[in-house]
């Protein structure tokens, strides 16, 4: 019993945190106009920066150190951990630079045919 109501308490959890992110996905396109003069790969590396910064830290909020670089000792989890990353590096890349280089309609109505 006791099991299930965590369980609800993470589902509910989750989808707080997947709702802000659609709500922010929303404003996003404002913030990549007022970055126009600066170069995308800049944008990307410090994207990547913050994120891992940030994630770490909320990550640290909840857990401990040792859970949260557990799976990293599993070779395979490494390797999913890093195409993962190489594959939303590539697609974000492809966006901030359509957004940078004043292709915000086509990219956009490329993530919704996707």
């Amino acid at each position: 019993m006791e099991e299930s109501r965590i369980q609800k308490n993470e589902y509910r959890e989750g989808l707080i945190y997947v709702l802000i992110c659609q709500f922010l996905w929303g404003f996003l396109p404002i913030y990549w106009q007022s970055l126009l003069p600066i170069e995308s790969w800049k944008i990307i590396l410090y994207r990547i920066f913050t994120m891992f910064i940030c994630s770490y830290a909320f990550a640290r909020f909840k857990y401990s150190r040792e859970v949260v670089w557990a799976p990293m000792k599993d070779k395979k989890t490494r390797l999913k951990s890093f195409a993962a990353g190489l594959v939303l590096t590539v697609n974000w890349s492809v966006y901030i630079w359509a957004m940078t280089t004043g292709r915000m309609v086509q990219s956009s109505i490329g993530y919704y045919i996707e």
